[in-house]
């Protein structure tokens, strides 16, 4: 009767007789993540959506309202694209934004328009060795993960599984490295001149390249 009407139908665990699905949601304010089985197995669901809320601090949404009061100055001092996202990702990873997630917004206004008067630009880049478990993704840490993303070049030897490579960005260049590789130092340096982020990852017990030592 109610597809008759045009009017979405939702039965809980029965979506065969469902129009639509709900998906279980992790709300965080200005951040809201919704996880769907597509009714396969609200159960999972749920599980998966319990892992997140350990992940997703609470104070997530006012980190994002925070940030949205800064964009336009943050637009008007960084001209380029790449300096601006440059700066994002600092701010993310530093101190304003641990203090914001913490409560200490008022504070934390007053040092983000002394930074963004400042034009501070991000510092120089860095290279970064994560030595990893080539064969399995489940055993990174929280830590490697956030540095795997965060990279804008990848250096990995072959025997690394996809599914750890997969945690970077769709942007990020990706090379992997030859064991006798000379031109490596040259790439390397050029990015980090740059200032871009490098992260090189081994295999446990796998000796660095003499290149990238070098470095």
């Amino acid at each position: 009767a109610a597809g008759a009407e045009n009017i979405p139908v939702n039965v809980v665990d029965r979506p065969a007789l469902s129009s639509f699905v709900m998906p279980a949601i992790v709300d965080r304010g200005a951040i809201v993540v919704g996880i769907s089985s597509g009714g396969a197995s609200p159960v999972l669901a749920r599980r998966v959506r319990a892992e997140i809320e350990i992940l997703l601090p609470h104070g997530l949404g006012a980190l994002a309202q925070f940030a949205h009061k800064f964009r336009s100055a943050v637009r008007a001092t960084f001209a380029d694209f790449e300096t601006r996202l440059r700066f994002w990702e600092n701010f993310f990873d530093g101190p304003l934004a641990e203090a914001v997630l913490q409560g200490g917004e008022m504070q934390a206004r007053s040092e983000m328009l002394a930074l963004i008067n400042r034009a501070q630009l991000p510092p120089a880049g860095e290279l970064t060795v994560l030595e990893v478990d080539p064969l399995e993704a489940d055993l990174l840490t929280l830590r490697d993960v956030r540095r795997i993303a965060r990279a804008d070049l990848l250096i990995h030897g072959g025997a690394i599984v996809p599914a750890i490579l997969d945690h970077a960005r769709r942007d990020a260049v990706r090379i992997e490295l030859a064991p006798h590789d000379t031109k490596i130092e040259i790439v390397t340096t050029a990015h980090l001149r740059a200032g871009k982020r490098i992260v090189q990852l081994m295999a446990r017990g796998q000796t660095a390249h003499a290149a990238l030592s070098a470095v």
